[in-house]
Parts: C-alpha cells; structure tokens; sequence
C-alpha cells in the first residue's frame, strides 16, 4: 500500500496567504530554496557593540516551506529535512508525479548519479540539455511516469532548461529512482571549478564561498555572520526571490536601527584595514547599509566627520581603535633623556606609546632602534606604578643592553638575567624595586629555559630584539617566545631586517607583534596575496599592514653615518682549489650514488650477509656526507686548511679521493689575497672586521694575519663569552687591528671603530650580510668612510650563493624601501649587494636574468 503524505491547516494556511498576495503567479516558478537568519545569542539592534560581533548571526538555506507545502498538497511525502519522494510503481497513479514535476521549477532538476559525478565542475548551462534528457528517462522509465508523460511533454520541459532566473541556479534538486518511488533531495547549486563547495556567489560584495550550504551529503553548517552582512545578505536574497525565515522576528528591528549605525570592523589579515560599516543616515551610497574596506586613516576621518552626532550607533574593534590611534600617533621627543633623539626616533616612540598592542620597529640596523624602545619604556615606566617590562635578545648584547638601559632608562631598576636562578632573581628584584618601574632584561636561551618563570607575571611590555628569530617558526625559542608574548599587554618586535627569504618573514614578526598567530596563516600569507616585485602590489600591502610596522633606513639619516662603498674582488682560483670546491659540490654526491649502486648489487647478491649490513651502516654515513657538501664546498672557497682540519665525513671522503692535499699547497687564492689585503689597510691606519660563517675558517685566519704581524682577535662560537668580550673590547680601543667573527657576533654589537668590513664568505640571506655590515655602520662611528669588500672565487659555488642572495635581497629592497621613495642606491641592502651582479656567472644567472637585469637598472639609476 503506497504511502501518503498529510496536508496540515499550516500547508494550506501558507498557500492561501501566498496566492492572497500574489495571485495565481505564486505558483509559478517556485523556488524551492529559503533563506533563515537566526541570531546565536543575545542581539540588541540599539547596542553599537553588538554590531561588532561578526558571528552574530546563523544564515542558513532551507527548503522554502512553501513549496514543502504545495509538494506535500499534490502528493509528495517528506523524507527528512529537505528530501521528498513519490510512489511511482505499478499501481500508482500518474497524477501526483504530473502534479509534482509541474510545481518543481524544471531548471533545477538534475540526476542525483551523474550530477554527484559531476561535482567538481559544477552544473552549467552548457549540460542542461542533456541533464534534462537524463532526467526525463528516470521518470519515463518508471510505470506512472510513463502513463504521466508524452514525448512532446518532455521536449517542452527540456526547453524550458535553458530559462530560468538567477535564483534558480541556487538551487539543484536531485532525483533518483528506487523501488519504486522517485526521490527529489534539495541542495544548493555547485559553484562551477570550486571544489566541493556548495555556496552562493558573491552577492553585493559579499562573499559566501565559504558557507557550507546544503550539500548531496547531508550536514551542513550555517554561515556565521555580523548583522550588516546578514541583513544585506538577506536584502539580496529577498531580491531574487528567496523567501526569508526569520523566527526570532530580528530583522524589522536591524533594519530600524541600522541607519543609525557607525563602525569598524577588524579585516582578518589586513591589520592596517577596517570594515566600516555606515547606515544610510551616515553613507551617501543610499543603500540601507554601505559596507566598504579601508584603511585606518579613512576611519578616523570618517569618525571625525560624525562630529557631534550624539544619534549615532558607532563602535570600534578594539584591534581597529588601536590601529587609528598608531595612525594619528604624535611624534614624542621624550626631552629628558641623556641624548636628544632625532625626528624618526620620536615619530616611533610616538607609535609604540599610542598602541596598547603591539608594533614592529623595522629600522635598518645602527639607527638605534635599542634607545628608542628604552624611550618609549621610560615614558610608560614613570607614569604607572609598579611599571614591569621585559626585553629578550641575542646572548652576545646582554651587556650592552645593560647598558644603554642604565643610561636611557635610569629611574628603572635593571636586571639582567645571566645564569642561575631567573625565578628567585626575578622575585627578589620584583620586592626591591617595589612601585619603582623594573626592566628585566635576558637572553633567547634563557628564556627558553625558564618560560614557565617569565609567564608566571603579566609584562606591562615585552621586547624582542633582532625579531628576525621568529622566522624559526618551530624552534624552542620561537615557541618560547610565544607562550610569553600571551603574558604582554604590549609587545615591540625589533629588526633592522625584517625579510629574508620571503614576504612571510614579515608577516610572522608582525603576527608577534600583534599577538595574533593566525593574522598571515594559510591563504592570508603575505606571499600568496602580494608580488614584491609589482609596485602596485607591493602598496596595497603596506595599506593591508598599516602604520604599526614602522621602517626608515639609512638613506634618510646618511649624514650622520659613514659613507658605504662596495667592492667586489673577482678571484681566480688554482685548478686544485677549484676541483676541490667543485669535488664537494658534485662529487660526494657522485660517490654516494656509486655505493648506493654497490650496496644494491651486494644486497641482491646476499641480502643475509653482514657484509651487506655493514655497507649499508656506510651507505648512511655517506648519505651525511653528502648533505654537508653545500657547506663543504663553501668552506673550500674559504680556506682548504679549514676542510682539511675538518673531521666531517664529507671531507675524510674527499681526502680519500686526493682532493684536499693539493688545494692546500696552494695556500688558498682567497686566504692569500685577503691576509695581504688587510695588511696593506692596518698599514694605512684602518681597522677592520672580517666575517665568515666557518669557525675552522676564522681560527685559521686569525693564526695567518697574526703569523703577517696583524694584532687580530675572534669573536667566534668557539670562544668562551670571556675571551669574545675582552677580544671585543680590545678592538674599540684600538689595541686590536682586526676583529674576525663568525655568526656569534653577526647581530646587535656596536663595532662602530671598524672602517673596513670584510664579508669573507657570502651568507645565503640578506639579513646576515646586512647586519655584518651595520655593526660598523652606527651611530657614533669614528670613520666617516667604510669600505665593505666582498672576494668571490670565479666559477664556484660562491657564484651560486651570490644568485641566491639578490633575489632575495631585492625583495626585501623593494617592499622595505623602494616603495618609500627612497634611493636603492643608498640604502643598506643596495650598498651591500652593489656590483656583486657582474661577478655571477651567466650559467648561475640562468633562469633569472629578468631579476638581475632589473637589479642592475634600480642600482644603477
């Protein structure tokens, strides 16, 4: 016995009303599809604040209970929430399957199997046809169907395919047969190449493509939106068709207040940018409600604009409220320091003391950004009580830290954390300094070890000096770094080079900065929605960052800095050296795939034999090897001494193949070069630093310039923290001719003597190379020249790590600085990689000549 739906007085009661209204022409085209709003908790229209709250309302699609109801009046029966089917067997009879095609707006008909099939592509005009055809063979197949339709009944169906409105393509109404019975599932239309997303289009600027609608499955979740969003959400879904189900009675009263209504809403990924929302008393769009993204400078005008309008409904994200104020922040000249600060340093110090946040201060290294963070500290710590800040920095500055803060920050009391016991230290400073503001002051590793200690208090703020660290995103510093930025009201990130790699590299300092680890996370990645080489791009990003990175660079203070000029010395390399160079490049990997090979024959041979485990215990030996010939072929450039001295696997394998021996009797083109070099400028009076990143290489040098009659010293890794600072110390009092350091001593020291700076050995990122040389490009420099020189061996791997650098180098230059305006020839970065074009080779240029071409013509302009 076939089942039977039940027509209820509500089934009636609806169509009634709705051919009341609108005639006979109710029944036409009728949509299937409604829209229902319905608030997650307390909404109050009258309450600014509320429309703040972007998970506001539900907006969820649902089978219109019209059209449930005329289903159900012609002989549908309900299958679940959005599912309706009809008998169509042997014994029933065709005219409720005639009357239910009839109510059910052909256009949306489409076979379950092949439009599930189709998923990935969507349902486009081009396949109604032959859907339509697909579907009236279901139907026709089956008994009633038959006796229900005609040829010409089809033809006419399948010509209405092609028209329909807007709305209609909302909406896909799947049909299948099974035992008998026709089944008709609801869902919302695929949006064509959108992979598994049932969603509507973008409709009035707003984008739903991440609503998860109804789809062939059956759960799916509503849409969370703010109330401007749902009301024009609605107000176009009304537009089209769609009927609105709105059971808590919310939107007479939205739309009533809204046109009062004035706020900003935070854009996700876009700090520097706000949704302001303007109702139609506010906007001159004449729209209900006018929604548009801008920057922050638009939203203090338009706030300011208001004026006296005490009607007015206006409200602030606090992220939002806290980039306005950075971006009207007055510059502070903080007069009582010991030393007068110059006009970009107060316009930072002004930032960093509107935010209640935090910000980046990006400034190149040597324009102190140290004294203007204990400016801005000192403000804060002599107008709270009990005042307590936190600053985190590389090992080798603590004491300078110490230092500068003692001088720029006197009323406070410092603490620098060494060793020991951070928790009783920090306790016991803490009851000493009592109401009077306490600096505490400690190391990345420290930190890392005593995380727990430092987020046991609430920081009035946190500092993190050379920020660039960040970039280690799953380092225990980083994380450590983290867990304590969650215990800062404000945080300030500081780095004079805040890319490296990539745009990401700032995004992630920003996030820091911000306290918001997902800001650039996933597709909000700087470097998946900006080109640092379009101009345009690059500006729409720094509207999207907004005023709470602040960069100015030497160029703009050059006066007050040494002159840079940049020399590249192309060298020539003995043939031993350079097949030892190129021996560590290419050849282990060629002698690991030879024993691969013979591990392999071996093992097919005997895989039992102990032989056979024994070559493959070597086999994974060698395999290290290999992965350290990068670094060995550098280290070859550098000085054969230095490989020979090494105990890596990767060299006793060169020294096995007789490549090492004959590039040491040479003495090393580049070893040679340079020890005569600086002989000739600590004869003319320079004082030179020399970079490298290999310890072999700098103990190797620093016996070579002595064994010439150079005082030199190291500042090395492998040196105890003693000997690095008496080493240091001697070299700023002239008792030293030459200072050799390694990565150690890369970052934060004030070397400002040096009047020659020696990159060795080229890193593979800017950032090193340009904080090598802002050591000595600082404040305070005694020299008012400094030659940097830069030695490369032709036709080595030194050539490849140059191509690697510019690149990158170049992306930071024209993100950091070129945007501004600024000179790239005067900036670090455009000092520091000046002429290194012409000493790559065209084959290490390969596949980037439009990058160098471009370099050379912002270089040279």
């Amino acid at each position: 016995m076939a089942r039977s739906a039940k027509v209820t007085k509500s089934h009636r009661a609806l169509i009634d009303e709705a051919i009341k209204a609108k005639g006979v022409d109710a029944m036409r085209d009728l949509q299937p599809l409604a829209l229902s709003i319905t608030p997650t908790g307390r909404f109050d229209a009258r309450n600014p604040a509320h429309y703040l709250d972007q998970q506001a309302f539900e907006i969820t699609p649902v089978v219109d209970p019209l059209f449930e109801a005329v289903m159900v009046t012609v002989g549908a029966v309900p299958v679940g929430r959005r599912s309706f089917s009809v008998n169509v067997g042997e014994k029933a009879s065709p005219r409720p399957l005639a009357a239910v095609i009839e109510a059910i707006p052909t256009i949306t008909l489409y076979p379950a199997e092949r439009a599930e099939r189709n998923e990935r592509d969507g349902i486009g005009d081009e396949r109604a046809h032959n859907m339509g055809s697909q579907v009236s063979y279901i139907v026709t197949q089956t008994p009633a169907g038959a006796a229900a339709f005609t040829g010409n009944t089809w033809a006419i169906f399948n010509a209405q395919r092609n028209h329909g409105t807007g709305a209609f393509r909302r909406c896909a109404i799947y049909l299948s047969e099974t035992k008998g019975r026709l089944f008709f599932r609801i869902c919302t239309a695929h949006s064509a190449g959108k992979k598994r997303t049932w969603a509507f289009d973008e409709i009035e600027g707003v984008s739903l493509t991440n609503m998860h609608l109804m789809r062939p499955s059956e759960v799916s979740d509503p849409m969370l939106v703010s109330a401007d969003v749902a009301l024009r959400q609605v107000m176009a879904a009304e537009a089209e068709g769609l009927r609105i189900i709105d059971p808590k009675k919310v939107l007479p009263s939205i739309k009533r207040n809204v046109r009062r209504v004035a706020v900003a809403m935070a854009v996700p990924g876009s700090p520097g940018m706000a949704r302001l929302v303007l109702g139609s008393q506010h906007n001159s769009s004449g729209a209900l409600v006018d929604s548009r993204v801008v920057g922050a400078g638009a939203v203090v005008e338009t706030l300011a604009s208001l004026g006296q309008d005490e009607t007015a409904l206006v409200a602030l994200d606090p992220r939002v409220s806290d980039i306005t104020r950075v971006q009207v922040a007055s510059p502070v000249a903080c007069e009582t320091l010991p030393e007068a600060l110059r006009p970009f340093q107060q316009e930072m110090v002004g930032r960093h003391l509107a935010t209640t946040i935090g910000v980046v201060n990006g400034c190149a290294p040597g324009t102190g950004k140290t004294v203007m963070s204990l400016a801005a500290w000192r403000e804060k710590g002599l107008a709270i009580p009990q005042w307590r800040g936190l600053c985190v920095v590389p090992k080798p500055v603590l004491s300078q830290w110490g230092q500068e803060a003692e001088k720029f920050f006197p009323e406070a009391r410092v603490l620098v954390l060494r060793s020991g016991d951070l928790e009783v230290s920090l306790a016991r400073a803490e009851q000493e300094a009592g109401i009077e503001p306490l600096l505490a002051i400690c190391s990345y590793d420290a930190a890392r070890r005593n995380t727990d200690a430092l987020c046991a208090r609430q920081w009035d703020d946190l500092g993190c000096d050379e920020a660039a660290i960040l970039n280690s995103v799953g380092s225990g510093r980083t994380k450590a770094l983290w867990r304590i930025r969650d215990h800062a009201s404000v945080a300030v990130a500081m780095t004079g080079t805040p890319i490296d790699k990539s745009l990401d590299d700032l995004g992630i300092i920003g996030a820091w900065a911000r306290n918001e680890q997902e800001m650039f996370h996933g597709e909000r990645r700087l470097s998946r929605r900006f080109v640092a080489t379009e101009p345009a791009s690059v500006a729409s990003m720094w509207d999207a960052l907004g005023p709470f990175i602040f960069r100015r660079d030497r160029s703009e203070i050059a006066d007050q800095l040494p002159a840079i000029t940049t020399q590249t010395l192309l060298l020539d390399p003995e043939p031993a050296e350079k097949a030892l160079a190129e021996g560590a490049r290419h050849e282990l990997r060629a002698m690991y795939d030879r024993l691969v090979a013979a591990v392999e024959a071996a093992g097919s041979l005997d895989p039992d034999s102990p032989d056979f485990e024994i070559a493959k215990s070597e086999l994974r030996a060698a395999r290290g090897a290999v992965l350290g010939g990068v670094t060995l072929a550098r280290a070859a450039c550098c000085d054969p001494q230095a490989v020979k001295n090494s105990s890596s696997a990767g060299a006793a394998l060169l020294d096995n193949a007789g490549l090492i021996d004959p590039a040491v009797k040479t003495g090393g083109t580049k070893r040679r070069e340079i020890i005569n070099l600086i002989v000739d400028q600590v004869g003319n009076g320079e004082a030179v630093l020399m970079f490298t990143d290999f310890s072999g290489v700098c103990d190797s040098l620093a016996s070579g310039l002595r064994e010439a009659g150079v005082r030199c010293g190291t500042y090395s890794g492998s040196d105890t923290e003693r000997e690095r600072e008496a080493d240091k110390a001697a070299f700023m009092r002239g008792d030293l001719d030459c200072l050799i350091l390694t990565g150690a001593g890369r970052e934060g020291l004030n070397l400002q003597r040096a009047s020659v700076v020696i990159n060795y050995d080229l890193p593979w990122v800017p950032r090193q190379l340009i904080q090598r040389i802002g050591r000595a490009a600082r404040f305070g420099s005694s020299a008012d020249r400094l030659q940097v020189i830069i030695p490369i061996l032709a036709g080595t791997i030194e050539e490849r790590v140059a191509a690697v650098l510019i690149p990158r180098a170049m992306t930071a230059l024209a993100v950091l600085d070129v945007h501004r305006g600024i000179d790239a020839r005067e900036t670090e970065i455009g000092l520091a990689i000046s002429g290194l074009t012409e000493a790559i080779s065209d084959e290490e240029k390969e596949g980037q000549e439009s990058m160098f071409a471009l370099t050379a013509a912002i270089l040279a302009a």
